[in-house]
């Protein structure tokens, strides 16, 4: 009987585990199987180099499972969103701006974002590029005001760069350096305590910070001149006036620099100064037609210069390599003069009698860089070579 009992137990056991097994595998048959899956993509030809007032085009590249997609589109700025597929898009002003694409399918969505850099054109109606300017010289010489026409301004101040423009001067010498941050600036010391009523070193500062104080004339007379930054110098330049950017001595990374030019249309209008092989060298690693200036002080600087493969279209020359021999040779190499007269200097042109312009133009100097550029072109003027 116990015999009959066990078998019997141990058939009701065995039937009981089917139905569960049966149970659990009806379960999961019936399990709806969720495939809806969705990513968001976009792809934007020639994504480096997109102008204000370009139609861009974007294309959705987007993947997904399941039926019934939905787009949102925004584009950065202040126009309405957009759900078409492939939508286009204009920017009116340059700037950084976020676009993103939400897609939806069903209850599942997805969001990819991406930053663009809208720039102005290179193309400035009525505008010389720096090549073009230089080429047209005909024996003249052109005239940089380092730091700007300060003789009744603050240096690397806005004021300085509209006076220079509103006499005639064709090119500025500014010094760049980065803040806090991260933006750029011009002044030509580490710190603001010798041009403005402030002080402390300018990468210890934000913008902000930086442009509370006012800056000095060389008199010592305050202004209501404000330390620039780089973005408001480029915008009063552009179509104006040429520029020098000083980036010696790690002023500010010349990579940063190069992009923000690039940015506002004026690579062609622009030209870097540096005295290290290193960072010219880079400049045209980045981009063969920058105008890199490097300068050399001796035989060795000459030589570096004129055995590389570099494309060098200015040479800054100093007092001791500003001879006839390394000048012709210069002129040879197809590289455009420039020359110092009266800068950082206890001599004018007046208490001088003008004997260094008279140098530059012995030597057939193609720019003067000078903290006179009303004298200097004066001068030049009446010799019919400016």
């Amino acid at each position: 009987m116990k015999g009959l009992n066990y078998k019997i137990s141990v058939i009701i056991f065995l039937a009981i585990a089917a139905q569960v097994f049966v149970g659990c595998s009806e379960s999961d048959d019936n399990t709806p199987n969720n495939t809806t899956q969705v990513e968001a993509s976009f792809a934007i030809n020639d994504s480096d180099n997109l102008l204000v007032g370009q139609v861009i085009t974007f294309t959705n590249t987007s993947t997904f499972e399941g039926s019934n997609i939905n787009y949102t589109w925004s584009f950065g700025d202040e126009s309405q969103t957009s759900s078409q597929e492939n939508p286009t898009h204009i920017y009116e002003e340059l700037g950084d701006y976020v676009v993103t694409l939400t897609a939806s399918v069903d209850s599942m969505e997805d969001v990819f974002s991406e930053e663009l850099i809208l720039s102005l054109t290179s193309d400035i109606a009525g505008r010389n590029t720096l090549t073009e300017e230089l080429a047209q010289l005909d024996d003249k010489i052109m005239i940089c005001a380092h730091r700007g026409q300060h003789e009744n301004a603050p240096e690397n101040s806005l004021l300085s760069i509209t006076n220079a423009i509103n006499q005639g001067v064709r090119m500025v010498e500014l010094d760049v350096r980065q803040t806090k941050d991260g933006e750029l600036v011009l002044m030509h010391d580490a710190t603001i305590d010798r041009t403005s009523n402030g002080s402390g070193e300018i990468d210890e500062m934000t913008l902000q910070e930086l442009q509370q104080f006012n800056l000095f004339k060389d008199d010592g007379t305050i202004t209501s001149e404000i330390i620039p930054s780089l973005r408001e110098v480029l915008t009063l330049a552009r179509g104006e006036i040429y520029i020098d950017i000083d980036i010696d001595n790690n002023k500010a990374p010349y990579t940063k620099v190069y992009q923000l030019v690039k940015q506002y249309g004026m690579l062609n209008q622009v030209m870097f100064y540096s005295s290290e092989f290193a960072d010219i060298n880079g400049l045209l690693q980045l981009d063969s037609n920058v105008y890199a200036m490097p300068i050399i002080r001796n035989d060795n600087d000459f030589n570096s210069y004129d055995n590389s493969s570099l494309s060098i279209n200015i040479m800054h020359y100093n007092n001791t390599t500003f001879i006839s021999e390394l000048v012709s040779a210069g002129k040879q190499n197809g590289w455009y003069i420039f020359k110092n007269a009266y800068v950082n200097s206890d001599d004018s042109p007046t208490t001088d009698a003008n004997g260094q312009i008279n140098i530059v133009i012995d030597l057939e100097g193609d720019i003067i860089q000078t903290d006179y550029p009303t004298q200097v072109k004066n001068f030049l003027m009446n010799q019919n070579l400016n």
